[in-house]
């Protein structure tokens, strides 16, 4: 593994262990490779305790603390358990806990936003949500059983605005966070379901837009708060809105079922003039200021 700076504490036996989805663990020869997608290749140096190493990765799901993990382990081999799976979390391979909360239990939807959109989307999802999810105002008191997912919804490019929901979520207002938008006008986003640990949040998204853009400057002014702009919010065509809304209600509806959908965690962005729809994959970027090392 190439050089990285430790967590900021380390880990614990009580920790609840789990590799970024999608993770492949291979054992071979005193040696572990770890792969997910083409973004986290890693080989780990295991010497005689590659088999144990692996099945030990292999059970990093996050429902079992790391105690019970090294549970028949050697000193030497238990040692080294550690000090990789306290590797893999610098490296944001790993993390604590589970990604989604128990399965079967229903979320509670706050909704964010002004405009027609939002109305739109408090009307249809208010109405519609089905016994996995229960709608509520936001800001209300939560029991701590009740799993929140709260969505931002806009028709207006106040990207501040984003940036100070993300990071509210970031700091544990909800278990996950959803963004819906026609700002851009020609197009409208429904943004992966996000969460604390172990995927990327909305600031990747957006610095990954920035890259992509051929005038990057612009986000400097309409991701900086404070800023007396007057935000003019455009009314979406209604296919617009109803194709947005029904692909965000979609990833609502699909809280709480098991197996979790891969387009839930996928970027949706429709065409407005052609009411095309086009899935794209959303990766953490290790320098985010907002999850990340930046």
């Amino acid at each position: 593994m190439p050089p990285s700076h430790p967590p900021a504490s380390p880990v614990t036996l009580a920790s609840l262990p789990r590799l970024l989805p999608g993770s492949t663990v291979i054992a071979a020869e005193r040696v572990v490779h770890l792969i997910a997608g083409e973004d986290f290749r890693f080989t780990i140096q295991t010497g005689d305790a590659t088999e144990v190493i692996a099945r030990v990765l292999r059970d990093c799901q996050g429902d079992r603390p790391l105690a019970e993990l090294l549970n028949g382990l050697g000193p030497a081999e238990r040692d080294l358990a550690i000090r990789i799976v306290d590797r893999l979390r610098s490296e944001r391979m790993l993390f604590d806990g589970r990604a989604m909360p128990t399965a079967g239990i229903p979320w509670r939807i706050d909704i964010e936003g002004t405009g027609s959109l939002a109305q739109q989307a408090r009307e249809v999802w208010l109405g519609t949500s089905g016994s996995s999810c229960q709608p509520a105002d936001a800001g209300t008191t939560r029991p701590m059983a009740t799993p929140v997912i709260r969505v931002l919804v806009q028709q207006d490019l106040d990207l501040a605005r984003v940036l100070e929901f993300n990071r509210r979520q970031l700091a544990g207002e909800a278990d996950a966070w959803l963004w819906v938008t026609t700002g851009p006008l020609s197009r409208g986003y429904v943004s992966p379901v996000l969460l604390k640990r172990g995927r990327p949040c909305l600031e990747c998204l957006l610095r990954h837009f920035r890259r992509l853009s051929p005038a990057p400057q612009l986000y400097d002014v309409l991701e900086r708060p404070g800023e007396p702009a007057q935000f003019v919010p455009g009314d979406p065509a209604e296919p617009l809105a109803r194709i947005v809304l029904e692909i965000a209600g979609w990833k609502l509806r699909r809280l709480g079922q098991t197996p979790a959908a891969a387009s839930q965690f996928a970027l949706h962005v429709v065409e407005a003039n052609t009411l095309e729809t086009a899935l794209h994959p959303v990766w953490l970027d290790p320098t985010c200021p907002g999850c990340g090392d930046g």
